[in-house]
């Protein structure tokens, strides 16, 4: 759905609308917990974690699919994942966000 989405092939509005609004209320959440983290409470970063835990999710589906673009944007995703997942877990970032 989200492919026939963003190629215009999309025959629902309502649909494509719901993707809309949902891509920019998530975004706004990795934003909100972005700042929580920044401001050194421990909230933002389960979230962010989840959110890293989804992307892998999504990373190893797009590398299964065997299509060469997709397998280099799940390559991508999953390096990105796993990298932000390893910072959010750096004893400076747990100290930083312990109560």
């Amino acid at each position: 759905m989200a492919v026939e989405a963003i190629g215009g092939g999309s025959g629902s509005v309502a649909m494509s609308v719901f993707l809309v609004v949902f891509a920019f209320g998530m975004a706004w959440v990795l934003l909100a917990a972005g700042r929580v983290l920044r401001a050194g409470r421990h909230g933002g970063r389960s979230v962010l974690m989840t959110w890293q835990i989804f992307q892998a999710v999504v990373a190893a589906s797009m590398l299964a699919s065997g299509a060469t673009a997709a397998v280099l944007g799940g390559a991508g995703l999953l390096v990105l994942a796993v990298a932000v997942a390893v910072l959010l877990l750096t004893p400076a970032v747990v100290r930083a966000t312990t109560d």
